[in-house]
């Protein structure tokens, strides 16, 4: 890959990475209820003259023994070695890759900076019926490599999903986390609440609701509390054409406490299968509430035209 890097006097300029990896994957299944997965990767990246070494490991089972239930425990470790030195190639956003500013993207993995990951997570589904799902998950993660990433960090969480009748469903979950900085007295605390609902009635309207809480403790400079919101309102106007309306808000308070607001106006049209053409009319508001923040606040509205992919579809 070959893409604009940032330097250290302020103008980037264009670099290419080289990626080398071999990986092995295999999987066991003893019987119909258990199932067995490895994967095991060897890197080896060079750019500019540097070059560094990384592993990956990654083992999971699971037992499925009915339709209704099924739990799996999974065991990851990771050593990135001198790749995460290796400047903006570590987390791809030079290369435009992992989000990089799309309206869509899929944003960074969370592990920038970090080097070394360890974690171990369990998960378990349970189905009480055609209309009730319930599922529980914990987690223990460890990173090292800068020390915004040198962290240990320990949760659970707890999803539930209804479908209240043909056209209308309810989804909730509830995480809390400790995070511990390590080789520090600094920690904090999350707790977030969410809860949504889809409706989508025969005939041409779909909608959605959504409402969230995050509450976090810990160290003073780490505190934040935060509200947000998010509504859409659909109406397909015919089997390739389509117009919505987006809003999405949030308020926090603590460290760099905000109020964000964006709303927008859509039209889309469907070219092909899952490629659609889409113009949009949207407005965005931020505004500091940190008395101590002074950069980052900016009102924006617009058009835009993008080229809409759903791989998922």
């Amino acid at each position: 890959a070959r893409g604009p890097v940032s330097t250290s006097g302020g103008t980037p300029t264009l670099q290419g990475v080289t990626l080398d990896t071999l990986s092995l994957r295999t999987s066991y299944f003893p019987s119909s209820a258990w199932t067995f997965n490895l994967s095991t990767g060897l890197s080896n990246v060079h750019t500019q003259g540097d070059s560094g070494l990384g592993r990956d490991i990654q083992a999971s089972t699971t037992w499925r023994p009915g339709a209704r239930f099924d739990t799996t425990l999974q065991y990851q470790d990771s050593d990135a070695g001198q790749i995460a030195t290796l400047g903006q190639f570590s987390n791809g956003y030079g290369l435009g890759y992992s989000g990089n500013g799309f309206s869509s993207g899929i944003g960074a993995s969370g592990l920038t900076s970090a080097s070394k990951v360890r974690a171990i997570t369990s998960r378990t589904n349970y189905s009480a019926g055609p209309e009730l799902n319930l599922g529980l998950r914990a987690y223990q993660r460890e990173t090292s490599g800068s020390f915004s990433s040198n962290t240990r960090t320990v949760g659970v969480g707890l999803d539930t999903g209804w479908n209240i009748n043909d056209s209308i469903s309810l989804q909730t979950s509830f995480d809390t986390s400790r995070t511990d900085f390590l080789g520090t007295s600094f920690s904090t605390a999350n707790s977030v609440v969410s809860a949504f609902v889809d409706g989508a009635p025969r005939g041409p309207w779909s909608w959605h609701l959504g409402y969230s809480l995050l509450f976090s403790g810990g160290g003073a400079q780490f505190n934040q509390n935060s509200t947000s919101y998010d509504a859409s309102l659909g109406y397909r106007l015919t089997e390739r054409q389509s117009l919505s309306a987006l809003l999405y808000a949030t308020d926090s308070t603590g460290q760099f406490a905000q109020n964000d607001v964006d709303i927008s106006m859509n039209y889309q049209y469907r070219i092909w299968r899952s490629v659609a053409l889409q113009g949009s009319y949207r407005i965005r508001r931020v505004r500091n509430l940190d008395p101590l923040v002074s950069s980052g606040a900016y009102r924006s509205s617009g058009f835009d035209i993008e080229l809409v992919f759903n791989f998922g579809s």
